[in-house]
């Protein structure tokens, strides 16, 4: 975030595209925690099963036969992977909100239906903020 901006747009466009950042960081999150809920039903479903018992797995487009007994450990293997990247996501959507209120901060940005809120010692006609 060492960039200088010359002017308000800029700023904006700025502010906006950490906006859509954020946003697509939390539309992945939240189909991660979807695949993880499809993975522990899966997991509990066949669990329940005898381990002989045939099932089919869709793998990279192609439905594969296998048995239960090959199937849950491959599912289960996904399901940590999927939870260790929700973790890791979620850290990055933390501090990627943690950047945009610096930001805001930084240039004095709010939403038009956001309140002026004015810092101790500030005079209340004071202006000179950027309004996104």
């Amino acid at each position: 975030m060492s960039e200088e901006f010359s002017n308000e747009n800029q700023v904006v466009e700025y502010f906006q595209k950490l906006q859509q950042e954020y946003n697509a960081m939390a539309q992945n999150l939240a189909r991660i925690e979807l695949e993880i809920r499809d993975h522990t039903s899966v997991l509990a479903a066949l669990s329940e099963l005898n381990e002989d018992r045939k099932c089919y797995r869709l793998v990279g487009g192609v439905l594969v036969e296998r048995t239960v007994k090959e199937v849950i450990p491959a599912v289960s293997t996904n399901k940590e992977n999927l939870e260790l990247t929700e973790e890791k996501l979620k850290k990055d959507l933390e501090d990627k909100e943690m950047e945009i209120a610096a930001f805001k901060t930084k240039y004095k940005i709010r939403f038009k239906n956001e309140p002026i809120q004015q810092e101790e010692g500030e005079r209340k006609t004071s202006g000179g903020g950027v309004l996104a």
